[in-house]
């Protein structure tokens, strides 16, 4: 974020609480756009800090109609603390976002993925079948899209980098719903893509950030293959693993600005579907392997799920 950037949101997050008055006086509409846009910035503060989703909305609709101002929706997206507080709050606002035209097609494709967080966390399997489709729908696109492994836009724009999000957001929905077949699908999936995807191909921070989802997709393929028994698939997502484990090792991820440790990740992973081989599947009892190796969101439900999964 720029000093412009940091000085702008310090003065809207000041000006919350008297943007609204201020907002409702008659002579607003003549006011010069930017203090306008300012003034729209600071009730969305306020809004959100009281679970106003629908205020929210039409500000963030109308900062990006006539100010082609995105940044406040970003930080929404990508900034949980933004977030209004109450649950069915952030459900509605983020509905209301991904149903938007007047928003960017990747705003609107990242808030049904935080609304799929949402559910997961919420333990809403009627919620996660209504986003199954639509994010489905994303990541079909997004692979039969021949520039999607090599773009080179940044992290959050990325179009490889969503891809991978969105086969991890699936993995995580399709488990909190017990559907087991499509959990391995998506790790057929991911391994397919894993051995086509050149990493070198795709800026640093791009091919270091999405090191963790994609490692958690490829590891639901090595335990789909460990409890088939599938000697020659589990050799394909080990080797698939290994060469994301030496992409999160390059140098050239040496400097990495990231706050999440992916190389650690990916090397636990890799460490403990090794000593998963060790344990041949036995009927009724799962595989022990801690939850947190797969799931990026642990609750019981989910971690039920996991096991049974494991189960053969």
């Amino acid at each position: 974020m720029s000093r412009r950037e940091r000085l702008r949101l310090s003065l809207q997050r000041r000006l919350a609480r008297p943007a609204a008055r201020w907002l409702e006086h008659p002579l607003i509409q003549g006011a010069p756009p930017r203090l306008q846009a300012l003034l729209l910035g600071a009730r969305l503060h306020d809004s959100l800090a009281r679970n106003d989703d629908s205020l929210a909305l039409t500000d963030l609709r109308t900062l990006a109609s006539h100010h082609g101002r995105d940044d406040l929706l970003h930080r929404l997206l990508f900034r949980r603390g933004f977030r209004p507080k109450d649950p069915a709050s952030q459900r509605r606002l983020f509905w209301g976002v991904a149903d938007e035209p007047a928003f960017a097609e990747r705003h609107r494709e990242y808030a049904l993925v935080s609304l799929a967080y949402r559910s997961l966390k919420d333990g809403d399997q009627q919620e996660a079948g209504r986003l199954i489709p639509r994010i489905t729908a994303i990541a079909e696109r997004l692979e039969q899209d021949p520039g999607t492994l090599s773009c080179q836009q940044k992290n959050r724009v990325n179009r490889a980098k969503l891809l991978i999000s969105t086969d991890a957001t699936l993995l995580h929905l399709h488990l909190l719903r017990g559907e087991q077949e499509a959990v391995a699908a998506i790790g057929g999936r991911g391994l397919a893509l894993a051995e086509r995807i050149d990493y070198g191909r795709l800026p640093a921070d791009v091919a270091y950030r999405l090191t963790t989802n994609f490692a958690r997709v490829l590891g639901i393929a090595a335990l789909d293959a460990w409890r088939r028994g599938d000697a020659r698939d589990a050799g394909r997502a080990m080797a698939a693993l290994e060469a994301l484990r030496q992409e999160a090792w390059s140098a050239r991820h040496q400097g990495s600005g990231a706050q999440e440790n992916h190389r650690t990740f990916v090397q636990a992973l890799i460490e403990a579907l090794q000593a998963l081989e060790q344990q041949p599947p036995s009927p009724g009892r799962p595989a022990a392997l801690a939850p947190e190796r797969i799931l990026n969101v642990r609750t019981p439900l989910l971690e039920e799920r996991l096991m049974a999964f494991l189960t053969p």
